[in-house]
């Protein structure tokens, strides 16, 4: 089986990323190719352009030329506020300005990892003899 996945997210490389097991990370790292590698990089490095309604809580964000991030995004149900996905966000901006936004194309998702997430492809990456 592909450790990588036909969606990285989804697929066992992305998983350790998101629930943080980092031995199991370091296992399938040790067994990546180099075509392997490239598809790592790749996935970790692109910007993704949002669709309506995605929950960007917590991510590095552009909008309309500006990097912010996503410091909540809130849904309105019937009076109670609930953190799920909603159609607005408020964006923290890098001059300091906060900005609501409706959650749609316009927004684009910065390629961004945990440092140790960080610390350890780059280990297993020099080990590999990529280059980092």
């Amino acid at each position: 089986a592909d450790p990588v996945g036909p969606q990285f997210i989804s697929g066992p490389l992305g998983c350790t990323i998101t629930y943080e097991r980092y031995d199991v990370m370091a296992a399938i790292l040790d067994t990546l190719s180099s075509s392997q590698w490239e598809s790592v990089v790749a996935n970790l490095t692109a910007k993704k352009p949002c669709r309506k309604g995605d929950f960007v809580g917590g991510e590095w964000i552009e909008y309309d030329g500006k990097r912010g991030y996503v410091t909540h995004q809130v849904v309105d149900d019937g009076g109670l506020m609930t953190r799920q996905s909603g159609l607005t966000c408020v964006i923290q901006l890098d001059d300091g300005t906060s900005k609501s936004v409706d959650v749609n194309e316009r927004l684009v998702v910065l390629p961004s990892v945990y440092a140790r997430v960080k610390a350890e492809l780059v280990k297993a990456a020099s080990a590999a003899g990529c280059s980092t």
